[in-house]
């Protein structure tokens, strides 16, 4: 039977129900994460994973409502922890080059205040694409008082690719015009999006399109490798390395190269960093859990998923563009159309994003004075929208994040602290390239493992006062504080080793 997500109780409710509801919700969760900082941060990262099935299956008419259903909880989260954090933040600073991120942000900014944007609205989405989980990374260290906890939930939170690549398994073995097959926008006339050849589906899970599908096998592969480095229980070692063959089916059924190639470059780096560096205290484990991983999804690749795999690299090899051409080719008509037709101010933040043309369409504003040329890439993109100098300085901010993260994880003495740190440099190396800022998915979960990076460079306020930046000679710390001390008693401080 084909299922029309017509028929779903909730998809009927009216428009302007729903932006009552949404306003009254909106409200609630701002003041519920203003109290409750960590457990809001950690909801975000939760529903980044399945705004997109309540988006496709439960609340249609009210997406874009759900679109900013996380931001909410940031927001509480960053006015309690930015201006009237707790006395255990107040006592640890962080070591970061945040003022030169903050002062080029400040400058990028610019680009979403040009006449050709068109409106104030317009204009804070596209602040929001850019900025908008940036302070989220300098939260981050703050977010689990131990190494044990930071572990523990990390692996709960890793744990969720297991019903979120079941159902992308439902998708591949469904009709293209079954309701599991639709995206948040709706399903075209011809279905759900096909591979150009043969009638299977390339799936989405949880998400609302391909992209955020993609960004999530990537990232959670990553995690899953990161976390098989640490200290686990026999029974969730077990579940992380069954996940991994489910994670490249699901890959290989999305139909991405470029979510392949992510893997790949991901895995070569924890090899390579494994043989030239020791990352956690017990070594042969770490290979020993390489090599496994690696066995498992080999087999799974030959003969558990061979028709998903025959089909990703079908189309791979028979696709209209290259490797050379995605990676190579693309930045070179970048640069050409930066110094040839976009120039210093270019189109305005935000005009080219998805996003925006919907709230155009929603709102009845007007198109921009100077219609951007669509681009199918994000560089590209980012060009037109912000120009040559603004462009220039943006990718300087991911660089400059970048270099810190690596020095923080040569900073990092052999742990499972030291496992994920990796995870984080690594995960941000295909997405130089791939998408960020026109992937909502990809934007908040890049930019929160950006922040397990940062954790090392966590110290003592009096500590860095008075004798400066430390080398890292040991483990640095997390706040933490006994329960009667963070009910608001005067229970002496204490902190964990991390």
């Amino acid at each position: 039977m084909i299922l029309n997500p017509d028929y779903l109780p909730l998809a009927k409710i009216p428009v302007s129900t729903l932006i009552a509801i949404g306003i009254s919700a909106a409200m609630a969760i701002v003041s519920w994460s203003f109290m409750n900082w960590r457990a809001a941060v950690k909801s975000a990262f939760v529903l980044a994973i399945f705004e997109g099935a309540i988006r496709k299956w439960g609340l249609e008419n009210g997406q874009e409502l759900v679109y900013f259903g996380k931001d909410m909880f940031l927001i509480g989260a960053y006015i309690r922890f930015y201006l009237s954090p707790d006395p255990e933040i107040r006592a640890f600073r962080l070591a970061s080059p945040g003022t030169l991120i903050l002062w080029l942000c400040v400058i990028i900014s610019f680009a979403a205040f040009q006449p050709n944007v068109g409106h104030p609205i317009l204009s804070f989405i596209g602040l929001k694409g850019y900025f908008m989980y940036i302070p989220l990374a300098f939260m981050m260290p703050y977010l689990f008082r131990s190494q044990e906890e930071l572990v523990r939930q990390l692996t709960y939170y890793a744990l969720v690719a297991t019903p979120v690549c079941i159902l992308g398994f439902l998708q591949w073995k469904s009709d293209k015009f079954s309701v599991l097959n639709t995206f948040a926008a709706g399903m075209a006339e011809t279905g759900g999006t096909g591979f150009g050849f043969g009638d299977r589906v390339r799936v989405t899970g949880t998400f609302s399109y391909i992209s955020g599908h993609a960004t999530f096998i990537v990232i959670f592969t990553t995690l899953h490798l990161a976390l098989l480095m640490c200290h686990q229980s026999k029974l969730m070692r077990i579940w992380l390395i069954a996940n991994l063959p489910l994670l490249a089916a699901n890959g290989f059924m999305n139909g991405s190269r470029a979510t392949i190639y992510g893997m790949v470059i991901v895995g070569a780096g924890f090899v390579l960093a494994s043989l030239s560096t020791k990352i956690a205290q017990n070594q042969a484990r770490v290979m020993a859990n390489l090599v496994a991983v690696g066995l498992i999804v080999a087999v799974g690749a030959s003969f558990w998923f061979v028709d998903a795999f025959k089909m990703w690299q079908t189309r791979a090899t028979h696709s209209g563009d290259s490797f050379e051409s995605r990676v190579i080719d693309q930045a070179q008509i970048a640069m050409e159309l930066a110094f040839n037709q976009v120039g210093i101010v270019g189109y305005g933040m935000g005009t080219t994003m998805a996003v925006t043309a919907q709230l155009r369409n929603a709102l009845a504003l007007p198109s921009p004075p100077k219609p951007p040329p669509m681009m199918d890439h994000e560089l590209m993109q980012v060009v037109v929208e912000l120009g040559l100098i603004a462009a220039a300085l943006w990718y300087a901010v991911r660089i400059i994040v970048f270099a810190h993260s690596i020095k923080m994880f040569r900073a990092s003495p052999p742990s499972d602290l030291r496992a994920i740190v990796l995870a984080g440099v690594l995960v941000q190396i295909p997405y130089f390239y791939a998408s960020v800022v026109l992937n909502h998915t990809a934007n908040i979960l890049i930019w929160g493992f950006t922040g397990l990076t940062f954790i090392p460079a966590l110290q003592p306020a009096v500590m860095r006062r008075h004798q400066g930046v430390p080398q890292h000679s040991s483990p640095p710390t997390l706040p933490s504080m006994p329960a009667t001390a963070i009910r608001g008693s005067k229970a002496p401080r204490t902190s964990k080793s991390l």
